[in-house]
């Protein structure tokens, strides 16, 4: 999923969820309802099996909800961030709705120090931004979630998202500071 390979990761996905992890689910398996959620979310935003990927969705974002119930310190941003992204592909969301699940995640992610959430955070809110068609604001968002990810070590993401800001730059009328922002070319 972290890398794009969307169609990979629902295979992965579907063959990760038939398994139990035993009596009572643990932190990795709570974890994988969350990227399962994320992955069958990608899978409906390119197309693919639209009503197949969003029960698969809702009822990994059902499990996460409730893991959030119960253990908030945990799962609550994930819990928001799959809300954010769930209300992200439907059709004539409320914007001020979608931006507000996606700053509540990033800011319960940051009270916890999860640097890998934080950068998934800010890349999956620039993706949005972006289709949004605000590609200043997405290029922002973008520099910041290579700078957690680069603290927290994923290096090729990084590289990944680095191409992605130079081929997105290139095709608009923003230019990058030497700190990594955008900044409009007026």
């Amino acid at each position: 999923y972290i890398h794009g390979n969307i169609s990979e990761a629902a295979r992965m996905a579907e063959m990760c969820a038939k398994f139990k992890t035993g009596p009572r689910p643990h932190y990795f398996a709570d974890l994988l309802s969350f990227f399962c959620a994320l992955t069958a979310i990608a899978s409906v935003r390119i197309g693919v099996q639209r009503s197949k990927n969003l029960r698969f969705a809702r009822k990994h974002l059902k499990k996460v909800a409730k893991f959030a119930k119960n253990v908030p310190v945990n799962f609550l941003h994930f819990k928001y961030l799959l809300e954010a992204e769930m209300l992200s592909i439907k059709r004539g969301n409320k914007e001020a709705a979608v931006c507000g699940l996606y700053t509540d995640a990033f800011v319960f992610a940051d009270e916890q120090g999860n640097l890998k959430i934080m950068a998934l955070i800010c890349e999956l809110y620039a993706n949005y931004l972006l289709a949004k068609g605000k590609t200043k604001e997405a290029l922002e968002e973008w520099s910041r979630a290579v700078d957690f990810y680069l603290e927290w070590g994923a290096l090729s993401k990084c590289r990944e998202l680095r191409s992605k800001i130079r081929n997105q730059t290139a095709s608009s009328s923003i230019s990058m500071t030497s700190s990594g922002f955008a900044k409009a070319s007026f």
